[in-house]
């Protein structure tokens, strides 16, 4: 999921959480997620639907405030597939933190749904969000 939020992707830009969640429901991703309340502080920028070990992803980015390179949209990303996609899935509703491919990722479950937050930085970085 860390190689999704590092490459080139399409992304619908979008301002507002309302306006990520009803696009993700018509385009046929996850769309019933709970955002944790750092998130829901968090800008937005956009979402998209990423194919994902033959299932669908809803991936939605924000920004954290930082100055980005040139057509760097976010800087923080969620993507929340449904939780039978994974073979031997986390179950902890707790996050589990990770460096993957220099970015600090938090993993958990809530509601039958498997939520990956990826960020550059540390584990203090990401915190806030959760």
């Amino acid at each position: 999921m860390t190689g999704v939020a590092l490459s080139g992707y399409y992304m619908t830009a979008m301002t507002n959480l309302d306006q990520v969640h009803s696009w993700l429901a018509q385009n046929h991703g996850p769309s019933d997620y709970i955002l944790p309340a750092g998130l829901k502080k968090a800008a937005v920028t956009g979402c998209t639907v990423q194919p994902w070990k033959d299932v669908k992803a809803s991936m939605i980015c924000f920004r954290q405030g930082k100055t980005l390179p040139p057509g760097q949209p976010g800087d923080l990303w969620l993507l929340v597939v449904d939780q039978t996609a994974v073979k031997d899935p986390p179950t902890a509703a707790s996050p589990t933190f990770t460096m993957i491919n220099g970015l600090i990722t938090a993993t958990w479950t809530q509601n039958g749904k498997l939520y990956f937050l990826a960020a550059q930085g540390d584990e203090r970085t990401i915190q806030k969000y959760l």
